[in-house]
């Protein structure tokens, strides 16, 4: 039967993790952020090894956003793919290329018909909501694809959104080396990368990619 949560336990490296990403993702949410719904909830809920709940006291429920309810009350399934499966990349090479994937999942909202200018803005407002967070955790399988007809694709919400950057004095130097590298890349991030990200993928509206970063920013400081 399909389920309708995900139910992600912490970690013993970072072991306020579940209330980072919690935290995270309440952020992104009030920047303007279409996120998966998630609560951090206590271990106590969960049927795990008593050893877990000796040493940990919550855990991040999240909601599935690739479910549906039918008639009968029964949970259906809507497809969904991890940017590496729609674009056919090794899930291994996850942080690979990654503007060229970026560039590759702009290309297929562009093309959806299930997509629309909403994602458009949603990818820019995501970006940049990343940079503020120092979510560097950002790789190809943290973006995903829905297909609500089961043929087109569009922009699935933010998941696994993760201020990674925040355990950067806490580790050793080289730990953490291809986050750390990344988060050169989102610390440059602003209008003119959104600009010039929008120019590649082929779409003429790109002052509307600089305003949604700039709005996105203004929405994030008051918040």
């Amino acid at each position: 039967a399909a389920g309708d949560f995900i139910a992600k336990l912490p970690s013993t490296k970072f072991r306020d993790l579940v209330l980072n990403e919690g935290i995270s993702m309440r952020m992104a949410k009030a920047a303007g952020v279409n996120t998966a719904h998630t609560e951090v909830r206590p271990i106590t809920e969960l049927d795990v090894p008593g050893k877990v709940f000796e040493e940990f006291t919550e855990f991040l429920l999240v909601h599935r956003c690739d479910r549906f309810k039918r008639v009968d009350g029964s949970t259906g399934r809507v497809h969904f793919e991890e940017l590496t499966q729609a674009i056919g990349l090794d899930a291994r090479k996850k942080y690979h290329r990654l503007d060229a994937a970026m560039l590759a999942l702009l290309e297929i909202l562009k093309v959806s018909d299930a997509s629309g200018i909403d994602d458009f803005d949603e990818f820019f407002r995501r970006w940049t909501v990343n940079a503020l967070l120092g979510n560097t955790d950002a790789h190809s399988k943290n973006w995903g694809v829905v297909y609500p007809d089961g043929r087109s694709a569009s922009l699935s919400p933010a998941y696994d959104l993760v201020s990674v950057a925040s355990y950067f004095d806490s580790v050793a130097p080289n730990d953490l080396a291809i986050n750390r590298a990344l988060d050169e890349s989102l610390r440059k991030w602003g209008e003119d990368q959104a600009e010039a990200m929008a120019k590649k993928a082929g779409f003429l509206q790109f002052n509307r990619a600089r305003r949604v970063v700039r709005e996105t920013m203004k929405v994030a400081a008051l918040e």
